[in-house]
């Protein structure tokens, strides 16, 4: 056993030498294909960001010359200026210019939020921190004026709100961005005798434009008060939650495909290092082994006078070690423990209550739900004469409720409980939820709800979306009615998980056909991009440098529909899409709440979504079911030439890694996964230089004449969904 295993080792050690040598060899071919396709992407984002900056000035040049009285949004000394003028001047508040002015300053606020989310080149830290800052104190500035008008409608209940019946005003007022109702009990003088409050009806308030009712509850009837509901239809708060944005990756994840290749290399040569120290050590106690056993007389020739010794305890002992693994095996069995160490790292912690918005997702904008104190009315002299007694910050002054809520713990195991004592616990639960609002909230149509939402409020104090103080939720999916019991009155969300669509179960990009008139023999100018997501199946058509919603299906409604063949912004339309439900953005901690989604290798996965953009005009791309099981280093997918679609061939099985591609040894239908390349099968170190040696002199010549607009918006679509992490 000790000579064969010294003769395993010594053939593992000729075997790493010679295996050095043939990946340097490799390795040189590796670096001179990434160092040209580097240089090739490069040449494009060097053309798209002299694009970019040339937009840029021109839309600068365009601010400057409307001369519509508004600041540059990019400018913090004239945003400054603006919100003190607007507060020095503006001292009316009434319902009319509050309205003009949220669609004046919303405009802004949506220019500040594209510079903060993607802020044009070398623009320092500093200066975005003070957008944001300013962003900030903008919105402060609307809400407050928002309820400043709310409240100069409420000083006069009985002349600027509509009677509805003898006790009972009501004002409702509705725009682009927000729909505001107001509800007031007049008070009526008290009757000489003081009613059982138990025997008193609660108080009703619907607001039907909204879809929103209440019932307050017994304690507040003789509080003079009134109800403010507001729906806007933004969300001003999720941006500010500590839990809002994903945690940086560490640097190593940020690399480009060339610089990773390197550090791998370098990786590789200290395991190698490592794995021959091994082999030596290892070496070293068999050769010693192999003395001793030939120090020993050979069997059957040993002297009756004179035993021979006994075999030392370590040879005795002995035992073949394991197979030592190659410097590839080890980094891919390395490449699973760092991505759970890295998703760890990547979870966010909320606190007790604390909505995840990494997680969750505030949808349908906001809706501020107010009991307020009725201001001091005006009253009306004999001398025609009317005095208003003012008291207090001419503002809405919040009713101080408060009514905390314990539910009742469930009955311990094996305890019996007589019929008495469960009634009466429900007759106390019961009166304890009487204590507490009703609120009764119709869905809004404007978005796709694929589960019920749970209501969350805005905690201004601790700056985080909370689902404490809500009680007995409760849904009514044919009715798409949510009902509640609220102990406090604060900013209502409704907040659903982000990823239900998620994993994909398939996708495809192809050129779009339609794109190309009949008969011509131009590359097409367009490319589909379809998923076929959990619930829904979306296609996404990019065209030039702009995108759009070609189709909708399977959708629990009609949202977004309106989107549909409208071209804009991928980043515009992907907002779009996510505030109306359809989250098709999954962010590099997805792995972290979501099972079934295996994150790839990371710049593995940005370089080969960069060379599909690159041939998405003459390539047809689709997924593969080996892709999620075949792990993180390895992509797998299934890809063709497109270039007639009536003369169109079969699909070939693509191994993407982060040292080579390949034509795997398998077929989609094959029992099972076989990473070994076809026989035959030269290297290559990406796709690209794959599809330069297996292409037709047409497609090389669309692959050289592809505009680079149209490479760069659909990398940045390809990388925003991530079909190949995310199905």
């Amino acid at each position: 056993m000790v000579l064969d295993e010294r003769e395993r080792l010594l053939q593992a050690r000729v075997m790493l030498g010679e295996r050095s040598q043939q990946e340097g060899v490799v390795h040189e071919e590796r670096r001179r294909q990434l160092q040209e396709t580097a240089a090739m992407f490069a040449d494009i984002e060097d053309e798209f960001s002299a694009k970019l900056r040339a937009d840029l000035s021109r839309q600068e040049w365009e601010q400057f010359m409307k001369c519509d009285r508004l600041p540059d949004p990019a400018s913090p000394s004239q945003m400054n200026t603006y919100l003190y003028v607007w507060r020095e001047t503006d001292r009316l508040n009434n319902i009319e210019d509050a309205t003009a002015k949220t669609t004046e300053v919303l405009g802004l606020l949506d220019a500040l939020g594209d510079l903060i989310e993607a802020p044009p080149p070398n623009i320092p830290k500093k200066k975005v921190d003070l957008w944001i800052e300013m962003r900030n104190l903008v919105r402060a500035e609307q809400q407050t004026h928002l309820d400043a008008a709310a409240y100069r409608l409420l000083r006069r209940l009985e002349t600027d709100l509509e009677a509805e019946s003898l006790e009972i005003v009501r004002f409702y007022r509705a725009c682009q961005h927000f729909r505001l109702c107001l509800w007031a009990q007049l008070m009526l003088p008290v009757a000489s005798f003081k009613q059982d409050e138990d025997s008193r009806p609660p108080t009703q308030c619907e607001f039907a434009q909204l879809g929103v009712s209440l019932q307050l509850p017994r304690a507040l009837h003789e509080v003079p008060l009134a109800v403010r509901a507001m729906w806007v239809q933004y969300d001003h708060y999720s941006d500010r939650c500590p839990t809002f944005h994903c945690a940086p990756l560490p640097p190593s994840q940020g690399l480009d495909m060339l610089s990773a290749v390197e550090e791998e290399r370098s990786v590789q040569a200290a395991l190698r290092e490592e794995i021959g120290f091994e082999l030596g050590r290892r070496l070293a106690v068999v050769e010693r082994l192999v003395k001793e056993v030939q120090a020993r007389p050979p069997p059957g020739t040993e002297s009756k006078d004179k035993p021979p010794a006994p075999p030392s305890p370590e040879l005795d002992n002995f035992e073949a070690g394991e197979p030592i693994q190659s410097p590839s095996q080890m980094m891919n069995a390395k490449a699973g423990e760092r991505e759970r160490q890295l998703r760890e790292e990547l979870r966010a912690r909320p606190r007790p209550h604390e909505v995840n918005l990494r997680e969750m997702a505030v949808l349908g904008g906001t809706l501020h739900l107010d009991l307020v104190l009725q201001p001091p009315q005006p009253r009306h002299m004999r001398t025609r004469l009317t005095i208003t007694v003012l008291e207090g910050a001419h503002t809405l002054r919040p009713v101080p409720y408060h009514q905390p809520y314990q539910p009742p713990a469930p009955p311990e195991p094996g305890q019996v409980r007589l019929p008495e004592e469960i009634e009466a616990e429900l007759r106390q639960a019961e009166k304890e939820l009487d204590a507490l609002v009703l609120v009764n909230i119709l869905l809004p149509e404007s978005v796709l709800w694929f589960e019920p939402p749970t209501v969350v409020g805005w905690d201004a104090d601790k700056g985080y979306w909370t689902t404490e103080d809500y009680h007995d939720i409760k849904f009514n999916e044919e009715k798409q009615l949510l009902t509640f019991r609220a102990g406090r009155m604060r900013p209502l969300g409704l907040a659903v998980h982000r990823y239900t669509n998620l994993p994909y179960q398939g996708w495809e990009v192809k050129p779009d056909a339609k794109s190309v008139a009949s008969g011509s023999s131009a590359a097409p100018a367009a490319c589909i991009l379809s998923i076929t997501a959990a619930v829904v199946m979306v296609e996404l058509c990019v065209r030039d440098s702009e995108m759009c919603l070609n189709q909708l299906q399977n959708g629990p409604n009609n949202a977004l529909l309106d989107l549909v063949g409208k071209f804009m912004k991928p980043r515009e339309l992907f907002k779009l899409l996510r505030s109306g439900g359809l989250d098709l953005c999954p962010g590099d901690d997805v792995g972290c709440y979501l099972e079934g989604v295996a994150p790839k290798h990371r710049p593995t996965e940005r370089h080969l979504y960069h060379t599909m953009a690159l041939l998405c005009n003459t390539y047809n791309f689709t997924w593969s079911r080996w892709n999620q099981q075949a792990g993180t280093r390895n992509i797998v997918m299934q890809f063709r030439e497109y270039i007639d679609r009536k003369k169109v061939g079969n699909f070939n099985m693509l191994l993407v890694t982060p040292s080579h591609a390949t034509i795997p040894e398998c077929t989609e239908v094959s029992p099972m996964f076989n990473s070994k390349s076809a026989e035959g099968f030269p290297f290559y170190a990406d796709l690209f230089h794959l599809v330069q040696d297996h292409c037709s002199l047409l497609t090389k010549s669309r692959i050289e004449d592809i505009p680079f607009t149209f490479v760069e918006t659909m990398d940045e679509v390809l990388r925003t969904v991530r079909v190949l992490s995310s199905s």
